[in-house]
């Protein structure tokens, strides 16, 4: 059980990461006219978008999707600071961020579950 626990929360994450990351750091980097700037408005608009559905579409995923939705602040900030001893800082948010998007995650299924398998993931937490 703790197993399938585990690679959901894993999945959940870079599934998010992979989708919402490289759209908040294209609406924020990209410069130009024309279809740099259609392309731009694209970006912010899906980012914006995803933000929203991590953070309302499920009650018991607010914790989770705002999260989600920092790192992918923390994502843009290391891109557009990346020559710079910033990007290190960025970095180190962006590897704290992940690994409380798994926590949160990793909570939130536990929730819904039952005693038995609540009890014996806190054991294996300890």
């Amino acid at each position: 059980m703790t197993d399938d626990l585990d690679k959901k929360s894993l999945g959940d994450s870079f599934a998010v990461a992979i989708l919402h990351w490289p759209a908040v750091i294209g609406a924020l980097t990209l410069e130009g006219e024309g279809w740099v700037l259609v392309l731009r408005g694209v970006l912010a608009t899906w980012a914006a978008l995803v933000s929203l559905g991590l953070i309302f579409g499920r009650p018991e995923g607010a914790r989770w999707g705002l999260v989600m939705t920092l790192t992918a602040g923390f994502a843009a900030a290391f891109w557009i600071t990346v020559p710079s001893f910033w990007a290190l800082i960025w970095f180190v948010l962006l590897m704290i961020g992940l690994h409380t998007s798994i926590k949160v995650r990793m909570d939130e299924a536990c929730v819904g579950g039952s005693n038995e398998s609540k009890a014996s993931i806190a054991v294996q937490r300890q």
